[in-house]
């Protein structure tokens, strides 16, 4: 999952850096301030612009709070943080199985999925793009399928639902 979050207008990250001692920051190699953490495991991108992303977490509620408790350590050396603070799921990336192996050649010879097409470069996987939801697919021979580019979960299970019908 990827999440983003603007908390300022502007962070000064050089003092950021030297209050939080677990952070990573230099300028040079990468624009923005890095926290890790290993469990749960993720990473916090923190921008000069005042702009958060976050990726690793595998849930909503997970990766808010981890936005929040993260959030929360900044504002022990930093009053310029916003209050009412809004984080927005950019995209979430999923897998699943449908519980049978897939002839992806007769899938897209048969136009079973409209909006479908076999990968190039002999990756041996089909690419959907179902029409209404902003979403790429990967389906595999074997079954299983991954999600990238959903907003919500619920996103992810209609698709997953069409998929598993029409196939």
């Amino acid at each position: 999952m990827v999440a983003s979050a603007i908390i300022s207008h502007y962070l000064d990250l050089d003092k950021i850096h030297g209050l939080l001692s677990e952070t990573e920051y230099d300028p040079d190699q990468f624009p923005a301030l890095l926290y890790q953490k290993t469990y749960p495991k993720f990473t916090m991108m923190l921008f000069n612009n005042g702009k958060m992303i976050c990726t690793g977490l595998n849930g909503v509620e997970i990766t808010e709070d981890a936005i929040y408790d993260f959030i929360e350590k900044l504002r022990g050396g930093s009053s310029f943080l916003m209050d009412n603070i809004k984080i927005e799921i950019q995209s979430i990336i999923a897998s699943a199985e449908l519980g049978k192996r897939v002839t992806l050649k007769e899938v897209y010879n048969n136009s079973t999925l409209s909006n479908a097409e076999l990968a190039p470069d002999g990756l041996d996987a089909l690419i959907y793009r179902p029409s209404m939801e902003g979403m790429t697919c990967l389906i595999f021979p074997s079954g299983k399928i991954a999600f990238s580019g959903a907003k919500d979960i619920h996103q992810v299970e209609r698709v997953y639902a069409d998929l598993k019908e029409k196939l």
